[in-house]
């Protein structure tokens, strides 16, 4: 009897074996499969086409250190930042104005209402130009090397092409309200110049933030230095809001449809329409006037 139970035991005890790891087999095959998390789509941007010589010039800037910038290398990186400042306010608002002017044949008080326009934003220009310029004894390499990192990420170069363009991300419940609102101007359901002009007011919110605020925040400027700019700022973006908000009065609805083309250029909803939108988006004056810096 000893004899057959020694025998027996290793056999009961590979018989349990086999029935735990049919156990586990039938047990994992009833688990559903995780499927793997989709990649997220790109999100919708707001982009605006900039000077030519912009990109590649922040590309030759990336790959300095911090000691190798020269007092006229920091000349040239306020020089690149006034440039891309102009250029949006050249494509999204200067060129608008100046397609108004045109439909209203130029003659009535509404475009010299339009006119008084063009000179405010003309005005936040000149303060873009002297406080960039008062700036620059402040920064030091350092400060420089995570700023162009940062506009950097956001300023690009169409391939094969000599086109520089920055591109800001949407959030993206603006960007489908934008598409209807916009849908809605063209066909004549929205009649209301005010909901046109608030729309390009979000949108002046959305690239302020990192094209402005948020470099200045990396740059760490004294109190007195921040606190100098951010006045600045500030009333840069109020002179341009009361502009803006200054225009519905005296736009006939029938501008609906020219405000809507000309927002419209500049909202990309997927990569897909990047490059072709890119192409046929507002130009900045100089490329206009033929004198790119390339």
């Amino acid at each position: 009897m000893a004899g057959l139970i020694s025998v027996a035991t290793p056999v009961k005890s590979i018989v349990d074996r086999e029935t735990a790891t049919l156990w586990r087999l039938l047990l994992n095959s009833r688990k559903p499969k995780q499927e793997e998390p989709e990649k997220a789509s790109p999100p919708p941007l707001f982009v605006s086409r900039l000077d030519p010589h912009i990109a590649p010039e922040l590309s030759r800037l990336r790959q300095f250190n911090a000691r190798d910038f020269s007092a006229a290398e920091k000349t040239l990186a306020t020089g690149l930042l006034t440039d891309a400042l102009h250029g949006i306010l050249d494509t999204v608002f200067t060129r608008l104005i100046q397609d108004i002017d045109t439909a209203l044949d130029g003659s009535s008080h509404q475009a010299q209402a339009v006119r008084t326009a063009e000179e405010s934003i003309n005005n936040v220009k000149d303060k873009i130009d002297h406080y960039m310029g008062w700036v620059v004894k402040f920064l030091s390499g350092q400060r420089l090397v995570v700023t162009i990192e940062h506009y950097d990420a956001l300023v690009h170069q169409l391939p094969g092409t000599n086109i520089s363009y920055a591109a800001f991300e949407l959030p993206t419940g603006l960007a489908e309200r934008a598409a209807g609102t916009l849908a809605d101007m063209k066909s004549g359901r929205c009649t209301n110049t005010g909901d046109a002009i608030e729309l390009l007011i979000e949108f002046i919110d959305v690239a302020v933030d990192p094209m402005i605020r948020v470099p200045m925040e990396l740059m760490q400027f004294s109190f007195l230095v921040e606190r100098t700019l951010n006045g600045v700022l500030s009333l840069g973006i109020t002179m341009i809001k009361k502009m803006l908000r200054k225009l519905p009065p005296v736009l006939p609805k029938e501008l609906l449809p020219v405000l809507a083309r000309h927002m419209e250029a500049f909202l990309v909803p997927d990569a897909s329409t990047l490059n072709p939108k890119i192409t046929r988006m507002p130009e900045p004056a100089c490329v206009r006037a033929g004198h790119a810096n390339v």
